[in-house]
């Protein structure tokens, strides 16, 4: 699963979501052609190193896209259903823990409370992974 030591790894691993999400919209943006583009005689209209290139982006998009699930699921792992909103949306949609009190009408010290519990199931399932493995 994941290699993480503490707390501090766990929230800069959940942080690179915000990374990969700027990274995939990048790629979406980019100027080459979503599929090849054929000319009237059959043949290629781009050349080889395009081709290449868009391979490539396209091999770098799903590397981003699995390791954003890969984030996601061990956010779904956690089992308090509020906490577990309040992680995702601290991480996957980027807002701050004073923005998650106003949307659920709570106290930014009871936001934090759901957050703090939120962190520590994740980090006592990647621990209790870890341990296994060790065993």
């Amino acid at each position: 699963m994941i290699d993480i030591a503490n707390r501090r790894d766990l929230v800069r691993y959940l942080k690179s979501y915000e990374y990969l999400k700027h990274e995939l919209d990048d790629i979406e943006m980019s100027q080459l052609p979503r599929t090849p583009q054929i000319s009237g005689d059959g043949s290629h209209s781009h050349t080889t190193s395009k081709s290449m290139s868009y391979a490539i982006l396209i091999d770098k998009r799903d590397e981003i896209v699995d390791e954003m699930r890969e984030i996601s699921s061990v956010i779904n792992c956690i089992s308090d259903p509020i906490s577990r909103s309040i992680i995702e949306g601290k991480f996957i949609f980027f807002k701050s823990l004073e923005d998650l009190a106003i949307q659920y009408q709570r106290s930014v010290t009871t936001i934090k409370k759901h957050y703090n519990r939120g962190i520590d199931e994740i980090m006592k399932t990647c621990t209790k992974v870890s341990n296994d493995l060790k065993s």
